[in-house]
Formats: structure tokens, sequence, C-alpha cells
């Protein structure tokens, strides 16, 4: 369940005590609320400002004052090379972008490439048809996933 979901990303945060987390997918929000109380900045990616977004949080940067949301699509070069700092710095980072069997494929090996040592990479509905490809052939690093504790559709954790 989603409750299940959001108190793994809770626990992963509290664990591993990010400095900077970056959330690729904003969507309503609650994935950002949820990894900005144990991290110190989340900068969370999405196509659409919040308030374009049905049921999402209202006010989240107001409410969760270390969330800054930056619009644009990181398969974009320019959007990529604008924000491939603030990816390659950042501890914890976690996607959940629209499983449209190109985003993912695009950004994450770009992410891996990226992301610096010791960072925690945290791939949202692995279990997918159109995940399945990327998670189990073009990721080399350690990973594990941890559906039976978080969304039944997989919670792929790759350890960088």
């Amino acid at each position: 369940s989603d409750l299940e979901h959001y108190q793994l990303l809770a626990g992963l945060a509290k664990v591993h005590k990010p400095r900077s987390t970056v959330e690729v997918g904003t969507y309503q929000g609650a994935a950002a609320a949820v990894l900005s109380v144990d991290s110190h900045t989340v900068t969370t990616f999405d196509i659409a400002p919040l308030n374009q977004i049905p049921g999402a949080i209202v006010d989240l940067t107001d409410r969760y004052p270390n969330i800054r949301q930056i619009i644009g699509d990181l398969q974009q070069p320019e959007t990529w090379q604008d924000n491939v700092e603030v990816l390659s710095s950042a501890d914890l980072i976690f996607v959940d972008g629209p499983k449209d069997g190109v985003f993912e494929d695009v950004v994450v090996p770009r992410i891996l490439e990226v992301a610096k040592p010791g960072s925690l990479l945290i791939l949202d509905d692995i279990r997918f048809a159109c995940m399945q490809d990327l998670w189990k052939r073009l990721i080399e690093y350690p990973r594990i996933d941890l559906g039976s504790f978080g969304h039944f559709s997989g919670t792929g954790i790759v350890f960088r």
C-alpha cells in the first residue's frame, strides 16, 4: 500500500540521514514531504508545477521550506546539464518518473554515472514491465528489491 511505501522512504531517510535528497517525479508531493523530515534539503523535479497537479499538497514549499521544486524534463540535455551538480552531490535520489518505457531508461543510467559513491538510488515500480529491463540488465551496481516492505510493484534500492 501507499502507507508502507511512504514509511519505507521515511525509514531509509532516517537511517541514511541525507544532507541532499533529490526526487525525480514530484506528482502530489507526498514523497518529498516524507523525505524532507530527515533530509537537510530536498530538490524535486517535475514537468509541471505542484499547483497544476490535482490533489497536490497545497503550498508544499511553504510548509516544508527545505523542499524546492525544479520544473524541467531531465531527459532534455539542457535541463540535465543545468542540474547535474544537484544530482551528483545528492546522498539519496528517489526516481518515481512516468514509467513510459523511455524516461527511466535514459535518466537512470545518467544518474548512476554521476551519483557519488555511498549514495542510495531508490527506484519505484521496478516490477512494472517497462522497468524490468532497466532493473535486471542496465544496472550494474549492488541492488535489492524491497517490494515486500514498500510498494507491491517493487521498490528497488541501488547502492552506489
